[in-house]
C-alpha cells in the first residue's frame, strides 16, 4: 500500500518533469524567425540587440541567433483563422543585405519631358543607411538641342521606418559622360564635347515590404555640369570654352528587389 502511494505521488511530478519548459500559455502571438538559408523558429523572443536575438521555442528549447543570419521577424497570430492570417500583413523587407534598383522616370525641361533611367545595386548596412553604385541614362531638349549623358555614380540611401510603406531619401554621384550630339551649322566649331559632375538627391516612397519585390516613388533633382570647347580660327588664340549646367526635376518609378 505504500510503494502504491508512493507512486501515486511520483506521478505528477515525473509529468511535469516532461512537459516543456517553454509552453506561452497565455500567449496570444508568436514570434516567428526565419533565417537566411530557409529555417524557421517560432516562439518567445526574450533578448534582441543590434548583434543577437534569443528566442524560446516550443518544446524548451532557447537559441541565440546572430541578426546578420535573419532574413526577418515577425509575429503570429495563435487564435486567428485562415481568412484573418490572408488579410494580415507582414513585414518581410530586407533592411540589410544586397540590394539592387531599376527605375525610369521623366525629367522636366525647358522645351518638352525628357526621359531617364537608372540601375543601382549596393548594400544595407542596415535599415537607415545604405551604399552603392551605379549607371544610368538620361535624355532633354533646350533650345532645339538634344542633350544626352551616362551617369556612373556612388550613392547612399536611407529608409526611415519600419513599415510596409515608408518615406527613403537617396543621394547620387558621379561623373556624367556625354554622348555627343549632331552639331547644328553654327556650331560647327565645337570640337570637343564633355560632361562633368552629376548629383541626384532625391525623396521618395518605399511601397510594400516584400522579401523579394517593392515598389518605389521618388522625386529627385538632377544637375550635370558639361563642358563645350571651340576650336578658334585664330590657332594663336587656341580654344576656348563654354560651360553649361543643367537643373533639372525628375520623378521616377522603381522596383526594389
Amino acid at each position: 500500500m505504500k510503494k502504491l502511494l508512493l507512486i501515486l505521488m511520483l506521478v505528477p511530478i515525473f509529468l511535469l518533469a516532461q512537459t516543456p519548459i517553454t509552453t506561452f500559455p497565455d500567449v496570444k502571438y508568436l514570434d516567428e524567425i526565419k533565417m537566411k538559408r530557409g529555417d524557421i523558429y517560432q516562439g518567445k523572443i526574450i533578448e534582441m540587440n543590434e548583434k543577437v536575438i534569443v528566442i524560446d521555442v516550443l518544446g524548451g528549447f532557447r537559441f541565440h541567433f546572430n541578426r546578420d543570419e535573419i532574413s526577418y521577424i515577425r509575429q503570429k497570430c495563435l487564435n486567428c483563422n485562415d481568412s484573418q492570417t490572408q488579410k494580415g500583413s507582414t513585414y518581410d523587407f530586407k533592411e540589410t543585405g544586397l540590394y539592387n534598383q531599376l527605375s525610369i522616370g521623366a525629367i522636366s525641361g525647358a522645351d518638352d519631358i525628357g526621359i531617364g533611367a537608372a540601375y543601382s545595386i549596393g548594400k544595407m548596412q542596415r535599415r537607415a543607411f545604405g551604399v552603392g553604385g551605379g549607371i544610368g541614362i538620361f535624355s532633354f531638349k533646350e533650345s532645339g538641342r538634344n542633350y544626352n549623358f551616362v551617369p556612373v555614380f556612388a550613392e547612399v540611401r536611407s529608409y526611415l521606418f519600419a513599415k510596409k510603406t515608408t518615406p527613403y531619401v537617396s543621394a547620387k554621384a558621379g561623373y556624367g559622360l556625354p554622348i555627343k550630339r549632331a552639331l547644328l551649322a553654327w556650331e560647327q566649331k565645337i570640337d570637343r564635347q564633355r560632361g562633368g559632375l552629376f548629383i541626384n538627391p532625391s525623396f521618395g516612397i518605399r511601397f510594400g515590404a516584400n522579401e523579394d519585390i517593392n515598389m518605389t516613388l521618388d522625386l529627385g533633382f538632377l544637375v550635370q555640369y558639361s563642358k563645350n570647347e571651340y576650336l578658334l580660327d585664330n590657332s594663336e588664340l587656341g580654344r576656348s570654352w563654354q560651360k553649361r549646367t543643367f537643373r533639372r526635376w525628375d520623378l521616377s518609378l522603381g522596383i526594389v528587389f
